[in-house]
């Protein structure tokens, strides 16, 4: 399928309290060099909370009109879903929280 690249994607990672303390600015650091190191076509954003305290850290991937939330996301998880979501086109269904579409104009 390779790379989504129709339209942007927009990576967001939770750094409210909760998530911090779960590790999200490891998670963040991982995920921004992932795509420096590959050359993607990403932007990466920091957000609040999630109001999903046992789901931190998590991160949302927000492409086509669709956000695919992940939750409790890794350093090494996150390579993951760079690997298989992002450049593959292919979400990895067990990891998913939440899929829903989002509002038009957003």
């Amino acid at each position: 399928m390779g790379e989504l690249d129709k339209k942007e994607i927009v990576i967001t990672v939770s750094t409210g309290t909760t998530a911090v303390a779960a590790g999200a600015m490891s998670v963040f650091e991982a995920l921004k060099s992932e795509i420096e190191q590959r050359g993607l076509n990403v932007v990466l954003k920091k957000t609040g909370e999630k109001g999903v305290a046992s789901s931190e850290p998590i991160i949302e991937v927000h492409h086509g009109g669709r956000t695919f939330a992940y939750g409790n996301m890794t350093p090494e998880t996150v390579k993951t879903v760079v690997e298989y979501h992002i450049i593959g086109g292919t979400p990895i269904i067990d990891w998913l929280i939440d899929v829903h579409d989002e509002p038009q104009g957003s």
